[in-house]
């Protein structure tokens, strides 16, 4: 498999398996804060708690627009 194939089956699998899980938990946030910011910060924090094992890593970046991360290790990319 190429690594364009992979990153397409990648993409795919994200879409379509996991995309109805965070509408749900971003819905849910609303219960934990106001601010848009501080949900989708709990938001990336659950997802990669809890549907990508370790060692998938990231670290919230500083950021005055909006929320940024790193992904400090990534399974997939080393497949």
């Amino acid at each position: 498999m190429s690594q364009a194939e992979a990153g397409a089956l990648v993409e795919t699998i994200m879409s379509d398996a996991f995309q109805p899980v965070p509408a749900a938990w971003f819905k849910l946030s609303r219960l934990r804060s106001a601010k848009q910011e501080t949900r989708v910060k709990w938001i990336l924090g659950m997802i990669t708690r809890y549907f990508f094992a370790s060692p998938f890593r990231h670290r919230h970046l500083p950021s005055k627009t909006g929320v940024a991360f790193d992904v400090t290790l990534c399974p997939l990319a080393d497949y």
